[in-house]
């Protein structure tokens, strides 16, 4: 069982690039920090490394879906092709 009031550090791998966050455990929250973003997630019974650690995940992989969205429709208000 994780120790409440304890901060940790959490260095993730994802397609090549690392990500990084702080979180700690309170009142039956995992408060996390990752850049200039604060996220409060529910302790439930996934241990909490592991939920901070899809929460990476998931920025990341919305991230890299907005930065394909954004350019993709850059090309077309540009005068490129249609987005696909």
């Amino acid at each position: 069982m994780i120790e409440a009031n304890l901060v940790r550090d959490l260095t993730i791998e994802h397609e090549g690039r690392s990500y990084h966050a702080t979180y700690f455990v309170e009142h039956g929250q995992i408060h996390v920090k990752t850049g200039a973003k604060l996220f409060r997630l529910p302790l439930t019974e996934t241990p909490a490394p592991s939920a901070v650690e899809t929460l990476l995940i998931g920025l990341a992989t919305d991230a890299a879906r907005e930065a394909s969205q954004s350019s993709r429709w850059a090309e077309v208000l540009t005068g490129g092709s249609s987005p696909q």
